[in-house]
């Protein structure tokens, strides 16, 4: 009996151990210190699932494609993370997300779930507009100003920037359909700034639209900072422009979270400042590093004595901007095309009409920039409606060529 009644307690205090472990964990999530991301790739317009879409968590993870269902997924430390979603055809861009928290009273953690929808948005759409200087008593065009076109709440890939013509006016030709743009223009002018916005409201399927006007104009009378200019190249010098005289009070720089030294120069009667790396690396003297983030603190102050702070961060990407590629076809030489010196690879693109969607067919080694007449597989090419247009476009690590402004090469079999 006694033996009976020692088990039978034992059990209960094995059970009692186990439910307190069980529910200790549920309450408290003692020992729950990842969560999953799942990201959903969604058409902007009908919130259809979209497949084969490229994630990838910057810094964290490698790429994922997208399922069917326009799902993946990724287990991620707690944390504030930087999400790029890009596929051929739409806007590439990557936006922030959380995962985040959730311990109400406790302070042990319990790390929530976060289903994340990115929604994609087709390149099909364009626009244009003019850029106007207001001088006082005088309005001109603009010509050489420089325009941008950013989104509110993501950041794109490949920046959207363009500069007008002499006469003023400019255009975007590759823009994503159903996302409202906010518009940036600036011009520098015998060492003044003006500067000017607008804004481009969500744009239908290939639509080609007129955007409003945007006046520059010098705001004299406040105390701001009119335009910072971002480094592009390692040589380039982070410059910004205040409406009016400074005094200088600190500049910091950060590379990768590490201070670094820097020399500044305030020009311009005290309204530019020029500010560029000091290395230790002789051969790379005053030249920012590739691959690179830097964050920037800078501190001035009027002659009124009001402060002012301007604080962001740029990159200095390893490879330029991809330029588009003509290609051309011809009995002798078959495919070829000019080399691009920022291209580690190429992708072949076909359609079955000049303007027609076109499809992924091939990828190239950067090694060749020729494409024997024989490499064609003539089953594709050779009737009436297979097809007859390719597009040849570069491909680096950080962006690829835009499918959409590139020039379309008519495959003519009949030449062989």
């Amino acid at each position: 009996m006694k033996k009976l009644l020692f088990s039978v307690t034992m059990f209960c205090l094995l059970l009692l151990s186990v439910s307190c472990d069980k529910d200790e964990k549920m309450l408290f999530g003692a020992k729950e210190t990842t969560g999953i991301l799942t990201v959903h790739s969604v058409s902007y317009s009908s919130h259809e699932a979209i497949e084969g879409v490229s994630v990838e968590i910057i810094g964290v993870s490698g790429v994922q494609g997208t399922d069917n269902g326009g799902i993946t997924k990724f287990e991620l430390e707690v944390g504030d993370y930087e999400v790029k979603v890009s596929k051929d055809g739409y806007l590439a861009y990557k936006k922030k997300v959380s995962i985040g928290v959730n311990n109400g009273e406790s302070d042990l953690p319990i790390v929530g779930n976060v289903i994340e929808d990115f929604e994609m948005y087709p390149l099909t759409a364009s626009f244009k507009g003019n850029v106007i200087i207001d001088r006082q008593d005088d309005v001109n065009y603009a010509g050489n100003a420089v325009v941008i076109a950013k989104a509110k709440d993501i950041e794109f890939i490949s920046p959207m920037k363009t500069t007008t013509s002499t006469n003023g006016t400019y255009s975007f030709t590759v823009v994503p359909e159903g996302l409202a743009l906010e518009l940036e223009a600036y011009l520098i002018e015998n060492g003044l700034a003006y500067k000017g916005s607008g804004n481009v409201s969500p744009l239908k399927e290939k639509q080609e639209a007129i955007a409003r006007t945007i006046v520059l104009s010098s705001e004299g009378n406040v105390f701001d900072k009119d335009i910072v200019i971002e480094p592009k190249t390692i040589t380039d010098k982070l410059t910004i422009f205040f409406n009016m005289p400074v005094e200088v009070i600190k500049v910091n720089v950060k590379a990768n979270g590490m201070p670094i030294d820097v020399k500044e120069n305030l020009s311009n009667e005290k309204r530019q400042l020029s500010i560029s790396p000091i290395n230790s690396d002789l051969e790379e003297n005053s030249n920012w590093w590739k691959s690179t983030t830097y964050n920037y603190n800078v501190k001035v102050k009027n002659s009124s004595g009001k402060l002012l702070t301007i604080t962001d961060e740029f990159r200095i990407m390893q490879y330029g901007e991809i330029t588009p590629i003509t290609a051309s076809f011809s009995r002798d030489k078959g495919l070829t095309w000019s080399k691009q010196e920022n291209a580690s690879y190429y992708k072949i693109y076909r359609s079955k009409t000049k303007n027609g969607s076109y499809e992924f067919y091939k990828k190239v080694n950067v090694n060749y920039y020729q494409i024997d007449s024989d490499w064609f597989d003539f089953d594709d090419f050779d009737n009436y409606e297979s097809y007859k247009y390719i597009k040849v476009i570069g491909v680096n690590d950080e962006m690829e060529g835009n499918l959409n402004s590139t020039t379309e090469t008519y495959i003519n079999l009949g030449i062989l």
